[in-house]
């Protein structure tokens, strides 16, 4: 709950559970802004460009000193609306896959006509009581129609 009230000055702190802190008055009691106000949109804008943090950093940077009313929202704006920020996302890469060799598109070929293989393994296959082997494996691809025979 914020307990706003007005103080000796005649300006909007908000209170709350933190009276007994042993901090000072102005961290204490913060100044409370709207968030339709052009100073609320100036102090956000300057967190922000300290450093270009995310919106969380940015508000927990001006809640050392204002509470600003939907603080979050404006974070979030003012990340958008920032030139350096959008140059500073990552930037999805699009790779083009190479053309599929002609005897992949050959059509009427039979199976297994061209083929893959890659190996696997070893497994320990247990022989008997105290005896155990290693098994390996391999797999045959057709490149055609991709049917695999181990």
């Amino acid at each position: 709950m914020l307990s706003p009230f007005v103080d000796d000055k005649g300006i909007i702190r908000v209170g709350g559970r933190v009276d007994k802190a042993i901090v000072t008055y102005g961290t204490k009691h913060l100044l409370l802004l709207p968030h339709d106000h052009f100073v609320s949109r100036l102090i956000i804008q300057e967190a922000h460009r300290c450093g270009h943090p995310g919106v969380a950093t940015t508000g927990a940077k001006t809640r050392t000193n204002y509470w600003i009313v939907r603080g979050h929202e404006l974070a979030k704006a003012a990340k958008y609306k920032c030139v350096l920020c959008r140059e500073m996302e990552l930037k999805t890469e699009t790779q083009i896959m190479a053309d599929l060799q002609q005897h992949r598109t050959a059509p009427n070929t039979t199976p297994f006509y061209c083929t893959s293989c890659d190996y696997f393994g070893h497994f320990t296959v247990k022989i008997g009581r105290n005896k155990t082997a290693k098994y390996y494996g391999v797999i045959f691809a057709c490149l055609n129609t991709r049917a695999v025979h181990l």
